[in-house]
């Protein structure tokens, strides 16, 4: 089965050795050359498969080896059948094979008719010709300027051999002439199928005007393609090349001469395009004009489908016919499909939906289904950003329509007799009435949302409707006859609205009618919105009461209606109570008037006012049923929200106390960096992952929850920084551990001429490319898509990415790195396993030394290696061995990733459960900052001494004398040891008798190493002779890559003093240390 392998050629005897294959699928391929070569070997192949290739017709022969082929297919979208397969029919009857679903593609005369089937008199090769496949690019009129170049290329099937392609002008045959800029190039024949010519004009004049044509020639007939060429001068007007785009997709127009139509053709999706205008794709183009002015005019996309898939499928929706039959399925297919509606980013959005809000309604007398899945329709689409929904309504006035078409469900129910009719969503409610204008003292109405006492975050979520059916977080209301809030005893409930209408409402009303009052029947609605979103302010509105947009809708918009109440009725005040979701300034009371601004609607502050205002609740006063509200001027105001519980006390004590070991840390290392024992990139990795632990521990105790930070444009800073501090963490501890890979796996290498320049040193930067760049480009791609992602939605639980984005752009990254960084460590273990000897990191030597190693070297060997240098603990590089550094690393990455999951549970669950995790936090932060402390700084003698010495000065000079060398024991001839006047001068002042003491002892050295510390030569007694000779060993040399190793027994202390002389040399001096020696320590002990 080779099928769907886009195999263009196969080889002569390619199956040669496969002779018990029984079937053999080619099918989609793209195979142009068969011949009887390519099936050698083939004896008992039964059945044959080569549909879906390029080729058009088959040659006589080509299945001469296949002796026992019983069934053959070989349908392509190209196959001619003509003369050239004449000799097939004779051959399928005389080897009785079957042909199965094979048939004709041209010509068209025999289309869709089967091979076997077709008349053996019209197989012929006779005119007209027709071609499966011929084209030319480009295709259509080319509008060019002089000087410009144009090139041409066509291509037709290859189905004769004495086909060729020419290239004619007005009739006139085109040959290449270099002179004129015209090139052509010969035919090519492309896997037996195609054959192929180009023609390309580089310079063109305005001679080139005209119709240009590719010829196709053969003794069968002639078939061409034409375009047309228009040349212009250089001075003629054009509108200049532009890019547009727009809901339609992305459209690049061309320099288009001026008075010219330009056409492109629209993107296709697979997705609903039947529905556009346009029979064809040819047709479904947009078209754009430029004036005679050569500016760009007019444009059309109407034809082309929408870009984005959202409103794509919306517009399929809408272009849906609707009847009694499929009403309520439709509109519970859009209700499911609008849940999302906080994704849309495009005006059309909401424009269809309120369109197909409209079609509803007409069915919505008959099905009291319907009018309840319009109310949830219409609460998603307040989930929509208020930016869509504020150009949706100035285009058509979609957010008045859907409000208008919610007024008209309750009239449609009430008209079939019900007395009572009531329906909930999260973001609206709906209430309506009959009423007895006789008997009517007085209505007061709350609008309501349940909460559980457990539910930390309250308002969190208003956007779906449970799926569980629960109403918890959905707006209610509750009505009772009564003027006074006192009545109505609400447990466990937010009120965000209510409104009270007197008693006083149809007394008026009654006197001035003429028929009995107890006919006095009307019909009273209610409608809650939890906010202003589907009241957009979309004209001129500085006359009204949002002066101009300065002013914003911070409460529930309530709107009351009652049907037959004329409109000349006696002013009558309806006191309304609103919560307020922000604090601002310049409150006005206002309600809604869908007649102003040439039917856009605003809001107007006549007839209302403000009656009473606290911390968050307004009440006000108006003299006509409305649509209330409450606006505030909310500039440098912070929105209001619900107050978030404070962690656990656990969690801010021990917190503080991770703060404060970091911060020490930090402080120590770069204060005594200089008498610090770490080498320049270990003290870089160290001081980065305290300060990034710190910045993740500050940003989660200070704003992870929005504790402090109530500024809800804040909170997405927070979690763009919690983001990229936790990347940051990681990674750091991923360029650490791949150091100490690096250091142990080091080899040395061979040592070079002192004349031969040195390496450049490698930059330090390209690690905070790594532990900072990253992160950086992770998070700001992130907040570049939506920078909402970052919990800064009203209401956030807590300032932290959407579950959706975060998978992507944190749990999958962090995951990634710290699977890398175990595989590190993993690594780092097995190499100490394997190479136990290897303990330590040295530094390298300064240019001093490598001389002295290098002119020296004879003499260290003929002394038998019997003279050595003593090593100090300045030789080290780090203080911490190899398995001290790979255990700080691990535990380090183990207790951060341990930390960072318990205080994200500690702030997204429950009681009891968050106290657990709290509990758990603190252990984890108490364990986090225990460790770092005596990994960093209680365990590190040069440490203890630099706070020793920063602490106690006068403790320094006691720890400097106890190293002091005594005169009598410097040497063999009781003489003070003498230095040569180098770089390494320091080392007098830190060697010890106890050093020389101690020279059979402890410490491994190499050859190399002695013989880069000739400052202090020591000559060792000859009653050590034994002694060495039983110590002494050397390795063996490695193709000259390893070194020569000779440990000697020598025991050393630390004196606290690191030499650091090494520093004051220059760039050029340093970066000439010899790499060979920068060989590891063995079994270095440090008292």
């Amino acid at each position: 089965d080779l099928k769907n392998n886009l195999i263009s050629t196969i080889d002569p005897g390619a199956f040669l050795g496969l002779s018990s294959l029984k079937r053999l699928d080619l099918t989609n391929n793209r195979i142009g050359c068969l011949n009887a070569d390519i099936f050698r070997g083939l004896v008992n192949l039964i059945r044959l498969n080569l549909s879906g290739n390029l080729f058009s017709t088959l040659t006589q022969g080509t299945f001469d080896h296949l002796g026992s082929l019983k069934s053959l297919e070989f349908q392509t979208d190209y196959l001619l059948c003509d003369c050239n397969i004449l000799w097939m029919h004779q051959w399928l009857k005389e080897r009785n094979i079957t042909v199965r679903e094979t048939k004709c593609a041209y010509p068209k005369s025999l289309q869709s008719q089967t091979v076997t089937g077709v008349k053996q008199e019209l197989l012929t090769c006779e005119p007209p010709l027709e071609l499966p496949s011929f084209y030319m690019t480009p295709s259509h009129r080319q509008v060019v300027f002089e000087g410009d170049s144009l090139p041409f290329q066509c291509m037709a099937s290859y189905i004769d051999q004495d086909m060729q392609v020419l290239w004619y002008q007005d009739g006139k045959i085109v040959e290449t002439d270099e002179s004129q800029g015209i090139f052509v190039e010969k035919n090519m024949i492309h896997n037996c199928s195609l054959i192929a010519s180009a023609l390309t004009i580089s310079n063109i004049q305005a001679g080139s005007t005209g119709n240009w044509g590719c010829h196709v020639q053969t003794r069968r007939g002639n078939n061409t393609r034409t375009v047309d060429i228009v040349v212009l001068e250089s001075s003629a007007q054009y509108c200049p090349p532009e890019r547009v785009v727009n809901n339609k997709g992305d459209f690049r127009w061309p320099r288009t001469l001026a008075g010219i139509t330009a056409y492109l053709l629209c993107t296709r999706y697979s997705a609903g395009s039947g529905i556009y205008p346009g029979n064809s794709q040819d047709e479904r183009r947009a078209w754009r004009r430029c004036d005679r002015g050569g500016y760009w005019a007019e444009e059309d996309y109407s034809r082309c489908q929408y870009a984005n898939d959202v409103t794509r499928v919306l517009y399929m929706f809408n272009q849906m016919p609707l009847n009694l039959t499929n009403a309520v399925a439709t509109a519970r297919q859009l209700l499911a499909y609008t849940v999302e509606a906080a994704n849309f980013s495009d005006k059309m959005d909401v424009i269809f939906v309120a369109e197909m809000i409209e079609k509803f309604g007409r069915f919505a007398e008959k099905y009291k289904e319907l009018g309840d899945v319009m109310v949830d329709i219409a609460s998603n689409i307040m989930l929509a950003d208020e930016r869509v929904l504020w150009m949706a309504q100035r285009e058509a006035k979609a957010c008045t329509r859907i409000v208008q078409c919610l007024q008209k469900i309750a009239m449609y129910r009430l008209a079939n007799g019900a007395q009572v009719y009531s329906t909930y969503s999260p973001n609206i409610a709906l209430e309506a009435y009959v009423i007895k204008a006789a008997g009517f003292s007085g209505m007061t109405c709350t609008v309501f949302q349940k909460v559980a006492t457990s539910d930390r975050t309250g308002l969190s979520d208003y956007g779906r409707r449970d799926p569980d059916g629960n109403l918890d977080k959905q707006l209610s209301f509750k009505c009772n006859v009564s003027n006074t809030l006192s009545s109505l005893a609400l447990k466990n409930t937010i009120v965000e609205a209510s409104i009270q209408l007197p008693a006083s409402l149809f007394t008026q009303k009654q006197k001035r009618e003429i028929r009995p009052a107890d006919e006095s029947v009307y019909k009273l609605q209610l409608i809650a919105f939890r906010n202003g979103k589907l009241f957009p302010a979309t004209g001129n509105s500085t006359s009204l009461a949002d002066d101009g947009k300065r002013r914003t809708v911070v409460t529930p918009v309530i709107l009351a209606k009652i049907d037959g109440l004329s409109l000349g009725s006696p002013r009558v005040p309806v006191n309304v109570t609103l919560r307020r979701m922000a604090h601002g300034a310049d409150a006005v009371a206002a309600q809604w008037d869908f007649d102003l601004l040439n039917g856009q609607g605003g809001w107007k502050s006549d007839g209302c006012r403000i009656l009473l205002a606290d911390e968050n609740i307004t009440t006000i006063q108006c003299y006509s049923l409305s649509n209330y509200a409450v606006l505030m001027d909310l500039s440098g105001a912070e929105l209001y929200t619900q107050p978030a519980d404070l962690l656990h006390p656990v969690i801010y004590a021990t917190a503080v106390v991770l703060l404060m070991c970091l911060l020490m840390i930090i402080v120590s290392y770069i204060y005594h960096h200089s008498v610090i024992r770490i080498s320049v990139k270990s003290w870089h990795m160290l001081v980065n992952l305290s300060f990034h632990i710190f910045l993740t521990c500050v940003m989660f105790i200070g704003g992870g929850s929005c504790i402090f930070l109530f500024f809800f444009f804040f909170c997405f800073e927070v979690g763009i920084i919690l983001h990229y501090s936790t990347l940051a963490t990681v990674l750091w501890l991923g360029v650490t551990s791949r150091n100490i890979y690096k250091q142990v796996t080091k080899k040395a290498k061979r040592c070079q001429d002192p004349d031969e320049p040195p390496p450049p040193p490698r930059p330090m930067l390209r690690f905070y490319l790594i532990g900072g760049g990253i992160p950086i480009i992770v998070c700001g791609i992130t907040a570049a898509a939506n920078i909402r992602n970052y919990g800064s939605r009203p209401n956030a639980p807590y300032c932290w990415m959407a579950w959706e984005p975060s998978l992507g752009a944190f749990y999958g990254p962090a995951s990634f790195i710290i699977f890398i960084n175990c595989m590190y460590f993993l690594s780092i273990f097995i190499q100490l396993k394997r190479h136990p000897e290897r303990k330590y990191e040295l530094k390298e030597p300064v240019e001093e030394q490598q001389r002295l190693a290098t002119n020296d070297h004879g003499e260290l060997a003929h002394q038998d290696s019997l003279s050595v240098s003593l090593v100090s603990t300045s030789a080290l590089e780090n203080e911490h061995s190899f398995q001290a550094q790979l255990l700080g690393v691990g535990l380090a990455l183990l207790l951060y990733v341990a930390l960072w999951i318990f205080g994200a549970l500690s702030v997204s669950l429950y009681y009891p459960m968050d106290l657990i995790f709290s509990c758990f936090f603190g252990a984890t932060c108490l364990s986090l900052s225990a460790f770092l402390m005596v990994h960093h700084c209680i365990n590190r003698e040069d440490v203890r001494h630099a706070w020793i010495t920063t602490c106690c000065p006068g403790r320094s000079t006691y720890s400097v004398q106890v190293n002091v060398q005594p005169s009598s024991s410097s040497g063999t001839n009781g003489e003070a040891p003498k230095c040569t006047n180098s770089s390494a001068e320091s080392s007098c002042t830190n060697k010890s008798a106890s050093s020389l003491k101690n020279s059979s002892q402890g410490c491994k050295l190499t050859n190399l190493q002695a013989a880069a510390a000739q400052c202090h030569p020591t000559s060792l007694p000859l009653n050590t002779g034994p002694q060495l000779d039983n110590s002494l060993t050397e390795h063996s040399v490695d193709n000259d890559i390893k070194m020569h190793v000779a440990p000697l027994e020598v025991q050393f202390r630390s004196n606290g003093h690191p030499s650091r002389h090494h520093k004051t040399r220059s760039k050029g001096h340093r970066a000439s240390r010899l790499a060979v020696l920068r060989e590891y320590a063995y079994d270095v002990p440090t008292s």
